[in-house]
């Protein structure tokens, strides 16, 4: 049983070396063949007949005059004019970068038009899109637990309970030992979530719902 790479017809060896020699790539030789060739084989062909298909050291130019002229009459993607000259699309961006008297500097695609800086937010250290901006917390209502807790610590250098004493930034936290796997100490933990136990408070919420 033959391989696939054994399947040639006639002369297609040699029409296949000879578009080689012209520049054609390996699919477009394949394309020109027929649909009983493909990319692999032709590729496995010039890899080991040397001698009909030699090793392509200079690479190719593309037509720079007209590749500049879609590049700058027209709204094709680097990717779409890559395929429209046989070539990759960092390969075109290359060209255009090498010569900038030819092709003119492209404004931004719409996805990237318009959109804000990113900034850090160094009070919280979140990020978020725009200028920087105080993050507001609710007003918590200080107790005399609370005023003890003043001024507090910051984000950065809290390792404890993250209950926020102050509601705009730079916001400053309780910063006492908090509990295993919460991010509140025993207090606050209690304010936040209410007194009782979980069946409890979950039993008055269900009150609520149907008063």
């Amino acid at each position: 049983m033959s391989t696939p790479t054994e399947n040639w017809q006639g002369d297609d060896l040699t029409r296949a070396s000879e578009m080689w020699g012209r520049g054609m790539s390996c699919s477009e030789i394949a394309s020109a063949l027929g649909h009983t060739y493909t990319r692999s084989m032709i590729a496995s062909k010039a890899k080991r007949l040397r001698h009909m298909f030699p090793a392509r050291i200079v690479q190719l130019q593309p037509d720079l005059e007209a590749m500049a002229t879609v590049w700058n009459g027209t709204t094709k993607s680097s990717a779409e004019i890559g395929r429209q000259f046989g070539i990759s699309q960092e390969r075109v961006r290359e060209i255009a970068s090498k010569h900038p008297g030819m092709f003119e500097k492209r404004k931004a695609g719409p996805k990237y038009q318009n959109k804000p800086p990113v900034a850090k937010n160094l009070s919280t250290g979140w990020r978020s899109a725009g200028p920087v901006s105080v993050t507001a917390y609710t007003e918590p209502s200080l107790d005399d637990y609370d005023q003890s807790r003043l001024p507090g610590l910051l984000l950065w250098e809290n390792e404890g309970c993250k209950y926020p004493l102050t509601q705009t930034g730079p916001h400053r936290f309780c910063g006492c030992n908090k509990l295993e796997l919460k991010p509140y100490c025993a207090y606050h933990a209690v304010k936040v979530a209410g007194p009782g136990t979980v069946s409890e408070r979950r039993a008055v919420r269900d009150a609520r719902k149907f008063r």
